[in-house]
């Protein structure tokens, strides 16, 4: 059983999973455009990060979900 405030914290964690995800998308892009070696590294390490946060954000928010009965 969760309470209430789990869920808007799971709530929060999704939202700010998906943010994370759209705003590593032109940081990634920055990152293969760069035209210095080093500028490619930090940008797409930058990029990497970015989506390994959001990646476990939206694990941590979409875990306690209750599950919704099916229709038929």
């Amino acid at each position: 059983m969760t309470s209430d405030q789990t869920n808007r914290d799971r709530s929060t964690a999704r939202i700010l999973g998906v943010f994370l995800a759209v705003l590593s998308i032109p940081v990634l892009v920055g990152g293969f455009s760069a035209a210095l070696t080093i500028d490619l590294a930090l940008g797409t390490a930058a990029g990497a990060a970015l989506l390994l946060a959001a990646a476990i954000l939206m694990f941590y928010g979409s875990r306690g979900r209750p599950k919704q009965p099916r229709k038929r």
